[in-house]
């Protein structure tokens, strides 16, 4: 092996050997702060679902005042008002709501009128098992404080067999004036249409994970367990390395914990700061390499643009790790093993020509490329 080459390897032993060392520093240095972002990242969609759920709330409020406070309720909750239920609680109307529950109660937890509804038709369904129990004379729902007629109680209650939202108002007339004809009730279901639109809200896949219900795996138990144990609003949980499991709690109506919400994020901050860390150390590399670039800055620009073309390359053609590296080790080596007049003048740019380039900022193809 002549001098030339015998110099060559050494310097390209030493620079994968300070590659290896600046690589592993980087990622310990800068990964720490990816993954700070990337937990960041899943608290701002935490606080963004929950933001959902209060909007959710305040929309129940205000359809829950427009009704409550209406001369019409008032009379058809005392029984003045028969036409009510023809001209307010068809299923065009119940739609429009977009409600899975109306209940008129009268003062002593009578309902007047209760009815379960599909979501998307208005049609009326029977009315979920175990609701009767929450509209007792004096309940949370049903308050008869004539001090707090003006009062909207919210709160997700947990049955058997479905999840609800409710909303409960006292039955004033239009002036806002008592006695309290009883109690109206609006609900929502939490169910699998309910995840959809957090989800199209959220723009990430959501799954509602009921507390009382089956295992939910080590991953959510977890989580659960982390949230409960003072955790914060949200935890994060790497899934793999391209995905981020995101959870949080809802509470019921009486502050205890109902519903453990899952959402799944791409990690994106993540596989952009490992193309940072890829930039960074192509760019040293570059800089460190005799007869590069002769300054720092314009050496960072071309490891940028190599490794994001690179980048660009394994993502578009989904090349497997191990034949990335073994193409970029063969371009780095096939300067050392092969060259050919052929390669001089016009074709001096691949770097495979017998004589170098008289230029001493000039960066041939190879073995440039194998960054």
């Amino acid at each position: 092996m002549r001098i030339r080459q015998k110099a060559v390897c050494a310097i390209g032993i030493t620079l994968a050997v300070l590659f290896a060392i600046m690589s592993g520093v980087a990622r310990q240095m800068l990964t720490r702060d990816f993954i700070r972002l990337e937990n960041l990242a899943v608290l701002r969609s935490a606080e963004r679902l929950q933001a959902g759920m209060e909007n959710l709330r305040e929309i129940l409020r205000s359809q829950t005042g427009d009704w409550a406070y209406w001369d019409d309720t008032h009379r058809f909750a005392r029984g003045e008002n028969d036409a009510y239920e023809d001209d307010n609680l068809s299923a065009s109307s119940v739609k429009t709501l977009a409600l899975n529950l109306i209940a008129v109660l009268a003062p002593d937890g009578r309902p007047v009128f209760a009815s379960g509804f599909d979501l998307e038709t208005g049609a009326r369904q029977p009315l979920p098992e175990g609701l009767e129990g929450l509209f007792q004379p004096g309940g949370y729902f049903t308050p008869q404080d004539p001090d707090k007629w003006l009062d909207c109680r919210t709160g997700i209650v947990v049955l058997s067999d479905t999840v609800l939202l409710l909303a409960s108002r006292q039955i004033l007339t239009s002036q806002e004036q008592g006695p309290a004809a009883g109690t109206l009730v609006f609900g929502r279901m939490l169910d699998a249409d309910f995840a959809e639109n957090l989800a199209d809200f959220l723009r990430y896949p959501v799954r509602l994970i009921r507390l009382d219900g089956p295992d939910p795996g080590p991953e959510a138990r977890a989580a659960l367990a982390a949230l409960e144990a003072g955790g914060g609003l949200a935890q994060p949980v790497p899934f793999d390395a391209k995905t981020l499991h995101g959870y949080t709690l809802l509470q019921d109506y009486t502050g205890r914990n109902a519903l453990l919400v899952q959402f799944t994020m791409p990690r994106e901050i993540m596989a952009e700061g490992r193309q940072t860390i890829v930039r960074l150390l192509a760019g040293l590399l570059l800089w460190a390499w005799p007869r590069s670039l002769a300054r720092l800055p314009g050496a960072l620009l071309v490891g940028f643009a190599l490794a994001g073309l690179h980048g660009q390359w394994a993502m578009d053609l989904r090349l497997p790790a191990a034949l990335t590296l073994a193409l970029a080790a063969g371009a780095f080596a096939l300067p050392l093993v092969f060259r050919d007049p052929l390669f001089n003048g016009a074709l001096v740019w691949t770097g495979l020509g017998t004589v170098p380039p008289v230029p001493a900022d000039f960066l041939p193809l190879f073995p440039w490329i194998a960054p």
